[in-house]
């Protein structure tokens, strides 16, 4: 279980002060094997994120703001796979990766705001494939392979229309 701030080589969007505070104290909990105060300071920065999602793609102005969501869903369900949480921890994985479907597809949003979507999907869909590996869940695992599969083939093609 890794719970970074940063999991990727995406671009990173400048991030508020407190969540990153509450990212960082969820980390460090992770490190001490306190997983259930991690998860606690991991749902402070979901709620975090999620305002800053909302303002960020209101003011068309933060297109990278969906990494600090996906991290903040991944994170969350780093922690909560560790207590045995499975379902809050599938709930919050496929949370991010429904909202950056959500997100990619969404016409009337700029394309720098559904592209990063896109780049997004590509981390939520990572993660949610490893907890279905991990738990040993074919089936859902090979759902969420066909509707990341589709979703993306289906916004790539958009673009070049």
């Amino acid at each position: 279980m890794n719970a970074n701030i940063d999991e990727s080589n995406a671009p990173s969007p400048k991030p508020s002060r407190t969540w990153v505070s509450y990212t960082q104290a969820g980390n460090l909990r992770m490190q001490l094997g306190q997983s259930e105060a991690a998860r606690t300071f991991y749902r402070q920065a979901l709620v975090i994120a999620e305002q800053l999602i909302r303002q960020g793609i209101l003011q068309y102005q933060k297109p990278t703001i969906i990494h600090l969501y996906i991290a903040s869903c991944n994170n969350l369900a780093d922690s909560c796979q560790v207590l045995g949480a499975y379902l809050e921890a599938e709930t919050s994985l496929l949370k991010g990766h429904s909202t950056a479907i959500a997100l990619m597809n969404n016409d009337s949003l700029p394309l720098s705001i559904r592209q990063e979507a896109y780049c997004g999907l590509r981390r939520a869909f990572a993660h949610l494939a490893g907890f279905y590996t991990q738990t040993q869940q074919t089936e859902a695992l090979t759902e969420i392979m066909m509707q990341t599969k589709t979703q993306g083939q289906r916004f790539v093609e958009n673009l070049t229309l």
